[in-house]
C-alpha cells in the first residue's frame, strides 16, 4: 500500500516518445509545464533567448546552473 503522503518535490512520469516528437520535443531540449484547472501542459520552449530570469531558481524552465544561482 502506498504512503497517502507525497514528501518528494518532482515524479518520474513515462511519456511516449511518438507524443513528444508530435509537440517538437527533442532530445536536450528544454520542456516548460503548467497547468490550466486540472490539465497538465507540457511543451517545448521556444526560445530559451526570450526567457527573463525572475531569480525564482525553483521554478525556472530551464533547470540548468546560471549566475543567479551563485547569488541565491
Amino acid at each position: 500500500m502506498q504512503n497517502p503522503i507525497n514528501t518528494q518535490d518532482f515524479v518520474l512520469l513515462s511519456i511516449p516518445r511518438d507524443l513528444l516528437d508530435e509537440i517538437g520535443a527533442y532530445e536536450g531540449g528544454t520542456l516548460q509545464m503548467f497547468t490550466v484547472g486540472c490539465r497538465l501542459v507540457i511543451e517545448p520552449l521556444d526560445d530559451e533567448e526570450d526567457y527573463v530570469c525572475d531569480g525564482n531558481c525553483e521554478s525556472c524552465p530551464t533547470n540548468t546552473n546560471c549566475e543567479k544561482d551563485e547569488v541565491h
